[in-house]
């Protein structure tokens, strides 16, 4: 349940207001980086060698939910959330735009009942 009070938090909101909510902090290193992260396509797909900056992991510090919270239940909420929230959460930090990226892939890109494609020449349908 804590999946849904998480999406329900999230949903509607713009980037500082969920930077904000999530603690997060700013690690882009410019505001054309920031901008590209929200204005780029939703099927960009994350690739191995963009780590995020350190210290900038979607720890969160306290939890806005009064509960921990495991990276398998954020991206199950993740998967709750509408596609635009998605995009505005792309735009909070690296590491979210990291997270944000492969769920954004996962959704638009994935055939139910077979794998995640790793990479767009896998990609046969979109949603």
């Amino acid at each position: 349940h804590i999946q849904q009070t998480i999406a329900s938090c999230l949903v509607g909101k713009r980037t500082d207001e969920l930077r904000d909510l999530l603690g997060a902090v700013d690690d882009f290193e410019s505001a054309d980086e920031r901008i590209h992260a929200l204005t780029e396509s939703v099927f960009m797909q994350e690739m191995p060698l963009q780590a995020a900056a350190p210290g900038s992991a979607l720890q969160l510090q306290p939890s806005p939910w009064g509960l921990p919270v495991t990276d398998d239940a954020m991206e199950a909420a993740l998967g709750l959330v509408d596609v635009g929230t998605l995009i505005q959460l792309k735009g909070v930090n690296r590491s979210w735009r990291a997270l944000l990226r492969r769920v954004l892939f996962s959704r638009l890109c994935r055939q139910e009942g077979q794998p995640a494609p790793m990479q767009l020449s896998e990609v046969t349908d979109l949603h």
